[in-house]
């Protein structure tokens, strides 16, 4: 039913690239959130700072661009 709202950005194998893009960086963050919780469990421990990322930056940028394919897509039809 939503569908119909919708704007038809073309052939379904055009959003396979952004569909697999963003089920990698979901993949990562599942990872990678793991591994941030890991460390700052330790440093919580051993009163260490907790330690820094980067990550938001990389899924700021990423969703940026899988954002800008999306909109010239829909602006391209």
């Amino acid at each position: 039913m939503l569908e119909q709202f919708g704007v038809p950005i073309g052939p379904m194998s055009n959003l396979g690239v952004p569909a697999a893009g963003l089920a990698v960086l979901a993949g990562c963050l599942a990872v990678t959130a793991y591994v941030r919780w890991r460390a700052n469990e330790i440093a919580m421990r051993h009163s260490l700072p907790l330690p820094i990322t980067r990550l938001h930056a990389v899924v700021a940028i990423v969703t940026m661009v899988v954002c800008a394919v999306l909109a010239g897509a829909m602006l391209w039809r």
